[in-house]
C-alpha cells in the first residue's frame, strides 16, 4: 500500500522501503525507471525530495531570491533544519522530485513529500546514525536490514506514511506544496 522513497539525483542510489508480511523490505535502486516501475505496485508514495518550487519561482533555474516554499518556512518555525532548494545538489534533486511526483501521480498514486530529518528529530535520534535508527524501528515493532543511509531514510519515509494513515502526522501546507511530518509528541508512541 505504501512505499517510502529516498530519492537521489538521477535515481542513482535511491533507497526504497515497503512492508512485506509485517517486516520492512528495503533496496537501493540505480535508475529513476526502476523507482517508477516498483512504485506502481503501491497506492501511496512518501518521497524524500522537494516535489515543488516556491509559488513565485518559474523554474529551478529562475533565481528570484525566494529559496523557500511556504511549507519549508513552516518547518523552520518548528526548528527543523534542511537544505534549501537553491543549494547546488538540491537543485537537481528538486528537478528529479518534481518529475517523479508527476510520473507517479499520472498513474494515480497519492504522492506525499516526507522528510526523514524531521522523522529522526521527532524521535530525538541522530540523522546519520543508522544503528540508532534501527533501534527506533525495532522499538516501533519493525525489523529491517537497511544496508545504508538511503535505505534507512526510505524507512523513515515509509513510517511517516504509516503514521499518516493513523493521523499521527502534521501536514505543512502552502500555496506551493505540502510536507508530511510526524507530530512532535510521536516519541511517546514508543
Amino acid at each position: 500500500m505504501i512505499i517510502g522513497i529516498d530519492l537521489a539525483k538521477d535515481g542513482n542510489k535511491t533507497g526504497i522501503a515497503y512492508f512485506v508480511d509485517g517486516s520492512i523490505r528495503t533496496a537501493t535502486l540505480t535508475s529513476i525507471e526502476e523507482v517508477i516501475s516498483i512504485s506502481l505496485h503501491f497506492k501511496m508514495a512518501y518521497i524524500d525530495a522537494p516535489l515543488s518550487l516556491p509559488y513565485d519561482r518559474k523554474s529551478i533555474d529562475h533565481n528570484n531570491g525566494n529559496n523557500h516554499r511556504q511549507c519549508d518556512k513552516m518547518l523552520l518555525l518548528r526548528h527543523v533544519r534542511f537544505f534549501p532548494i537553491s543549494l547546488g545538489p538540491m537543485r537537481e534533486l528538486t528537478r528529479e522530485g518534481i518529475k517523479l511526483s508527476s510520473a507517479l501521480s499520472s498513474h494515480h498514486l497519492f504522492v506525499h513529500e516526507a522528510f526523514p530529518g524531521a522523522f529522526y528529530d521527532a524521535f530525538s535520534i541522530d540523522r546519520k546514525d543508522i544503528k540508532e535508527q534501527k533501534i527506533i524501528y525495532k522499538k516501533l515493532g519493525f525489523t529491517t536490514r537497511a544496508k545504508n543511509q538511503h535505505e534507512s531514510d526510505a524507512i523513515a519515509c515509509l513510517l511517516t506514511g504509516l503514521l499518516d494513515t493513523r493521523g499521527e502526522v502534521e501536514h505543512y501546507y502552502g500555496l506551493d506544496g505540502c510536507i508530511a511530518v510526524p507530530r512532535p509528541y510521536t516519541k511517546a508512541l514508543l
